[in-house]
């Protein structure tokens, strides 16, 4: 388990990271496949819906996120919306911590053979 703690850019926060279980892994899952369904017009903002959000938010077990306006978010129900407007430090902090718990969770191309053949 690991506790990220970040303040800054007018937001404080602490999220606690857990180990995958199996309902982690099932909710990971849907929540690729609902970023994989999803029409994004930036192929990157697409590609971080299915592949960062989905983990982020299915390793996170609790925590909270306070805005200096006095808004409130719960780190495990954060939208991707939400996630998108966070600062990318705190961004990076969380999925570093997602990560270094659940490396398993990481999409990694497969090897190539000696002809680089996948």
């Amino acid at each position: 388990m690991r506790t990220v703690q970040y303040t800054g850019e007018g937001i404080t926060a602490e999220i606690v990271i857990g180990k995958a279980t199996v309902a982690a892994g099932l909710l990971r899952s849907r929540l690729v496949d609902e970023g994989l369904r999803a029409k994004d017009d930036d192929a990157l903002v697409h590609a971080l819906r299915w592949t960062q959000y989905p983990a982020l938010v299915a390793a996170t077990q609790s925590g909270h996120i306070d805005l200096t306006d006095g808004g409130y978010i719960q780190a495990k129900e954060v939208t991707f919306m939400q996630f998108l407007e966070l600062p990318e430090d705190l961004g990076m902090l969380w999925l570093d911590a997602v990560f270094a718990e659940n490396p398993h969770w990481i999409f990694s191309a497969p090897p190539k053979d000696e002809e680089g053949n996948e």
